[in-house]
């Protein structure tokens, strides 16, 4: 995360243009798993909050678009996974001065697209086609993001979701269609979140940090997005605009930004505390590295001392790494991103008991999806897995160890539950 100092800094000036001279708040929306109603309103007065407002972009749009999404005509798609390849796309944009506001001149440029390319080990196919949905979504001048139906629709997949109507199309209905009534902090907050266009009509400059496009049917045919860091020099506009008759902004300004006189306008107001923010979350990415996590990982390990650890999200990048070395520790890969890492100086893997093999990953079972209503028999297993028996030497106890990763949702979202209920039972039969 952000350093103390600096989210201390930064709410510090936050709770002061996040009011305008009336005192009025600057209404957002807060973070929220169920997609299937609008998160909660917040008023944006706090690093936490500022963040929390553009995170909703990344839930409903990115977090689909990397790990094991795929390329490919049919779920689950073809590999390899995708990974942060295009999903670097919003994480990671970059202006090449910092000091004056984005522009044709001073286009935003994806800093990390070619590395993140590199980490997926893609073919040339697969790597020209990341490439040239780069070049047909990405605008620098704007720092946008537009992904349209035709490239995306039955061609790109998350295990079993096609990401466009699965995914994208289901986690943005809500904004499409909100409940009515709404009160005013919920109408300021979507309306600075979300903007529908119908097909056809003139463009507009960037009102917001999503917006879509529906045909005369009202289906959705393009999402654009800002990218994260266009997203903070937006939000932060729209934040010295709301405060720019407020006198108590005029000296957090100056405070946060080292400054003797605050500026006369959003823009330079804006520009005066940029660079500091921008530099603040490259920061925090740079200790959110895969290296630096692997390092927190084997310090943590090392701290907590298991015998035996399961591991979930343990993609291919990780498993390249080794374990912690303070013990002779030996890592199962399952199934998808599951694995079991036990102390081989304590412990033995059984492949086999009785004559029976132990399967290393949970089997799919047959069963119906309630919810569905399609009287079908589906395939259904939890997302990754990882079973592993292992024997301890001392004493010749057994240990049935198993790593799950399911499906994950609120309450209210049934399919998921029912499907969630579905993969724990597949994991019940496996090791009955």
């Amino acid at each position: 995360g952000f350093s103390a100092e600096f989210e201390q800094s930064y709410s510090s000036l936050l709770s002061k243009l996040g009011q305008d001279s009336n005192n009025a708040p600057f209404w957002g929306f807060g973070t929220a798993r169920d997609c299937g109603q609008l998160p909660p309103v917040a008023s944006i007065d706090s690093t936490r909050a500022f963040f929390n407002f553009i995170d909703v972009v990344y839930t409903r749009v990115y977090h689909s678009f990397g790990g094991e999404a795929r390329f490919g005509s049919s779920a689950p798609g073809d590999a390899p996974n995708l990974g942060n390849s295009v999903r670097t796309l919003f994480l990671h944009s970059a202006l090449p001065d910092v000091s004056q506001a984005p522009s044709a001149d001073n286009p935003w440029r994806a800093s990390r697209f070619e590395t993140e390319i590199n980490k997926i080990s893609a073919t040339l196919d697969v790597a020209s086609r990341v490439r040239q949905l780069k070049e047909s979504a990405f605008d620098p001048a704007s720092g946008t993001l537009a992904w349209d139906r035709a490239s995306i629709d039955g061609h790109v997949w998350k295990r079993t979701n096609n990401v466009w109507k699965d995914k994208w199309a289901a986690d943005l209905a809500v904004f499409i269609r909100p409940p009515t009534p709404m009160e005013p902090p919920v109408a300021m907050a979507l309306s600075r979140l979300f903007r529908v266009q119908q097909a056809g009509a003139d463009e507009v400059g960037v009102s917001s940090l999503i917006s879509v496009v529906l045909d005369d049917q009202g289906q959705l045919q393009l999402i654009r997005t800002l990218t994260l860091q266009a997203a903070v020099y937006w939000l932060l506009f729209q934040l010295c605009e709301h405060s720019l008759l407020n006198p108590d902004s005029r000296t957090a300004i100056c405070t946060f930004a080292g400054i003797e006189d605050a500026p006369a306008t959003a823009e330079a107001r804006t520009m005066a505390i940029l660079p500091r923010v921008l530099a603040a979350l490259e920061d925090w990415f740079t200790e959110a590295t895969l290296t630096a996590r692997h390092v927190k990982m084997c310090r943590v390990v090392e701290q907590v001392n298991p015998d035996i650890c399961t591991l979930v999200e343990f993609d291919e990048q990780w498993r390249r790494l080794p374990p912690p070395t303070y013990r002779r520790f030996q890592v199962v890969a399952g199934k998808g991103t599951a694995a079991v890492m036990f102390d081989a100086d304590k412990f033995d893997r059984l492949e086999t008991l009785n004559h029976a093999e132990i399967a290393p990953a949970v089997q799919a079972i047959s069963a119906r999806i309630e919810v569905l209503a399609d009287g079908c028999e589906h395939k259904v297993e939890p997302k990754s897995s990882c079973v592993v028996l292992l024997q301890r030497r001392e004493d010749s106890t057994l240990f049935l160890v198993t790593a799950l990763h399911l499906e994950s949702a609120p309450p209210s979202d049934s399919k998921k539950v029912n499907l969630r209920q579905l993969q724990a039972r597949a994991a019940l039969v496996h090791l009955a």
